[in-house]
């Protein structure tokens, strides 16, 4: 059977509802409008995720060309239209893990409503360019970057991954639940531990790290609520001999260019 790219998806604000895509667009940072916005503490700056904040879950951003509309998917808020901060907007300095990042912040209209949807005082930030963030040199090669991501461009992960752990759960989820970029189709469950290198047409992915889960896939995507079951199954199925659980591959990709869903995908290394 031909691999193939079931689905691509992209997440506008960091921990916020995925959204679907039929194309996606690669730059330097990794897919155009995936991770570019985050949610941080009002006076901290410190990164917010679903981690601490399920809720976010409900928060369904929509791109636009101008920046993004807030759409809150418990229809409790309207809608807010945000637009790409400007030059001089203020910045805002964050920590992603050990990496120290920079936003410029999206105003104060975001922030109220973003605050009113966590039930906590927050930030909405957009990332700041003329910071760049270099990868991990262990892994990547020099002069390549990424947004607000955990840590890499992009994350790669098979259906068939998803299937094997529906089969110890009797509600079954589904692959919003590992907010992973790229979701590939004719492949054996957890076949991407083993590749290297993909090629996509002419978009080159090097798979350089299992991905580390933590408990954002234990949050139901449809309500925000926390799901204990799920994460005590991945446990059970995908702990590695250092105690971590590991769903998909982090992947870096070569260059600019395009990804399609239904399109090949050729394992070559």
């Amino acid at each position: 059977m031909t691999i193939r790219i079931e689905s691509l998806w992209i997440h506008p604000i960091k921990s916020c509802a995925a959204v679907r895509v039929e194309r996606i667009e690669l730059d330097d940072l990794g897919a155009v409008g995936d991770r570019r916005w985050m949610v941080v503490a009002a006076g901290s700056g410190a990164m917010v995720t679903q981690r601490t904040h399920p809720v976010m879950a409900m928060v369904a951003p929509v791109v636009r060309p101008d920046g993004l509309r807030l759409r809150d998917r418990n229809g409790r808020r309207h809608d807010l239209d945000v637009a790409f901060p400007g030059p001089g907007a203020a910045t805002i300095d964050s920590v992603v893990w050990h990496d120290r990042v920079r936003g410029r912040d999206g105003g104060d209209q975001a922030a109220a409503w973003m605050s009113d949807a966590l039930q906590a005082p927050v930030r909405l930030i957009h990332f700041d360019a003329t910071a760049p963030r270099p990868l991990d040199p262990t892994f990547s090669p020099p002069d390549r970057h990424t947004g607000f991501a955990d840590g890499f461009p992009l994350l790669v992960l098979s259906a068939a991954a998803v299937g094997s752990l529906n089969n110890h759960l009797a509600a079954p989820v589904d692959a919003r639940r590992f907010r992973a970029n790229v979701v590939l189709s004719g492949c054996g469950a957890h076949a991407e531990d083993g590749w290297q290198r993909i090629v996509v047409n002419d978009v080159v992915l090097d798979l350089v790290k299992p991905c580390e889960r933590c408990s954002v896939p234990g949050v139901d995507p449809d309500s925000g609520t926390p799901d204990k079951v799920t994460v005590k199954a991945m446990a059970t199925i995908r702990r590695g001999e250092d105690g971590a659980v590991y769903y998909g591959m982090n992947a870096i990709h070569g260059g600019p260019g395009w990804l399609q869903s239904g399109a090949a995908v050729t394992v070559v290394q």
